[in-house]
């Protein structure tokens, strides 16, 4: 696919500056980031997870499947062993140093109460799946939010997971041997791309005529 009609470039210096004809006119504040992992490694995903922790969860994963109950309930209550085994069986299966593609979450809605009304949860347990952080999908025109109503037994939410788990693309593999890219001039690529929505990823590689390009020493990250 030639995307050079969509995609416009702009030169960069050392630091990443533009140089030269730029195709934006305002400048872009820089996000911060927390540091990678700095609690996910200490995480039992089996806990219930906090309105601090809550978004940052949904944001590093494609896929998450919350559970939000309410300890007195008493359907909760039959539902927390296949729940708990479900999780155990599922972040097994896809784990985060070789996978990282869907997690199972819980939210106590006695302790977090504005953070369950924000989501509209009315009845509990409420099982809403989150895709990029979003549960939001419209039927005929009407809004509602994607929520899990099939049976509550371990051998059925496993197997739901692994129904959602195709959509959330290929294993987020982590590579231990990536090194810093020299600081040197390049481009700033920018553009867009519009394909069919059909299931399958989309990928993108720096490709020339004539040329081979040891992705070692460039900087694709912006």
């Amino acid at each position: 696919m030639n995307l050079t009609k969509t995609v416009r470039k702009a030169p960069v210096d050392l630091n990443m500056d533009r140089q030269g004809a730029a195709y934006e006119d305002t400048h872009k504040h820089d996000p911060k980031y927390d540091d990678e992992d700095m609690w996910w490694d200490h995480l039992d995903l089996t806990s219930p997870v906090s309105k601090e922790n809550f978004t940052q969860m949904l944001n590093r994963y494609p896929i998450v499947v919350v559970n939000f109950y309410a300890p007195w309930c008493h359907w909760c209550q039959r539902l927390e062993p296949a729940w708990e085994a479900a999780t155990k069986a599922v972040h097994d299966k896809y784990p985060e140093s070789s996978d990282g593609r869907i997690r199972f979450a819980k939210v106590d809605c006695t302790a977090e109460a504005d953070m369950c009304r924000d989501h509209f949860i009315t009845a509990f347990p409420s099982i809403r799946v989150f895709r990029r952080a979003h549960d939001d999908i419209y039927i005929q025109g009407h809004h509602e939010h994607e929520a899990y109503m099939g049976d509550r037994t371990k051998e059925a939410l496993e197997a739901f997971a692994h129904s959602l788990v195709p959509s959330a693309g290929q294993p987020h593999l982590r590579h231990g041997q990536l090194k810093a890219a020299p600081r040197t001039p390049g481009c700033n690529v920018a553009g867009f791309v519009l394909v069919k929505k059909v299931p399958g990823t989309l990928h993108f590689t720096a490709r020339a005529e004539g040329h081979s390009f040891d992705h070692a020493w460039m900087n694709m990250t912006h």
